[in-house]
């Protein structure tokens, strides 16, 4: 089991991307930072890391190892590092 974290670029529109990725992995994200960290815990297969690494969107993808299927989710562990300002940012100094 594994905690996934993805950084995107630009915010998303957070229901489509949380139905999309639902429909399409059949796992809940929660979503951090405006919308651009996302975390889901599973496990994970070379299919859900094309899925996420083929999204021009996707700056970084970063994991956490949580055990051997029986830890739950741990959150996000890692921050944003870019040098960009996060969406969530944004919205704090434009609300």
């Amino acid at each position: 089991m594994y905690t996934l974290e993805i950084f995107l670029d630009k915010k998303p529109v957070l229901e489509e991307l949380r139905n999309k990725i639902a429909t399409d992995l059949e796992v809940e994200p929660t979503f951090y930072d405006g919308g651009t960290h996302v975390v889901i815990a599973h496990r994970i297969d070379l299919k859900m890391l094309e899925y996420f690494s083929s999204d021009e969107n996707v700056y970084r993808i970063r994991g956490t190892y949580t055990g051997h299927g029986q830890g739950a989710s741990i959150g996000p562990v890692f921050e944003r590092d870019d040098p960009e300002e996060t969406w969530d940012d944004y919205d704090k100094a434009h609300s």
